[in-house]
């Protein structure tokens, strides 16, 4: 009995290191995803900031369409007003 006990501990004190750098490893690990993630979620992010940036332009050029046919309206309704005065 004696003899398996110190077998035992002999085994425990041996695979303590290594047990130790796997706890290490796991920690790092741990912390990799962790930094992954947010990155991705930083790029999720981007990716709907660049998504917005497009619609945003695209309702620009829709906008300045319509404020030169306004122009061009209010231009035609002058020169209809200077032809026909009353």
């Amino acid at each position: 009995m004696q003899r398996l006990i110190q077998f035992v501990l002999r085994g425990r004190d041996e695979l303590s290191p290594a047990a130790q750098q796997s706890t290490e490893a796991l920690e790092g690990l741990r912390t990799t995803a962790a930094n992954l993630n947010q990155q991705l979620d930083d790029a999720k992010g981007a990716r709907g900031l660049v998504t917005a940036r497009g619609t945003t332009e695209r309702a620009i050029a829709q906008t300045q369409t319509s404020v030169q046919r306004v122009d061009r309206t209010i231009a035609d309704l002058r020169e209809a007003l200077d032809r026909n005065p009353g």
